[in-house]
């Protein structure tokens, strides 16, 4: 929970949701690698007249006929998780990028076009390219750069 603002430059997810489990996917193929008992959802037995073996074989939708401990953490932590992606998508929607650096395409004092940071802090924009080190790529991150010496975020 302490890292997802972290994530708050990144655009945000549109909600919370469980995991849909489909077929083909890893989920239904290693079913009891993942300890779960998949069954076709419900509304295939409202639609089509078959057995359930039958809708089994074309049904594309599972869900999962046990009470896991996924499912649990799932329940409790929803609330949560909710309400802070409501504030990463407020948050994106508006602009507000108080504190929070933003990866953009910006241009350097050259006018030529390179990722950098773009943060708001106390009300003042600032920008921050990072340098080019001769023959180094410079790979920054939220803590600072990985190349020694670059100065970035420091």
């Amino acid at each position: 929970m302490k890292d997802i603002p972290l994530l708050f430059h990144l655009p945000p997810p549109s909600g919370i949701y469980m995991v849909r489990f489909d077929r083909y996917s890893p989920y239904l193929t290693k079913a009891d690698e993942y300890g779960l008992n998949l069954k076709p959802m419900d509304f295939y037995r409202l639609i089509y007249p078959f057995g359930e073996e039958g809708i089994a074989n074309f049904a594309y939708f599972f869900a999962d006929e046990n009470v896991s401990p996924y499912m649990v953490n799932a329940v409790n932590w929803h609330e949560q998780l909710n309400e802070l992606t409501t504030q990463w998508n407020q948050r994106w929607r508006a602009g507000s990028t108080a504190g929070v650096p933003r990866l953009a395409l910006i241009t350097d004092e050259d006018d030529r076009s390179r990722y950098g940071y773009r943060r708001s802090e106390a009300g003042r924009a600032r920008r921050r390219l990072p340098p080019r080190p001769p023959g180094e790529v410079c790979l920054p991150s939220l803590r600072g750069c990985a190349v020694a010496g670059c100065g970035w975020f420091h």
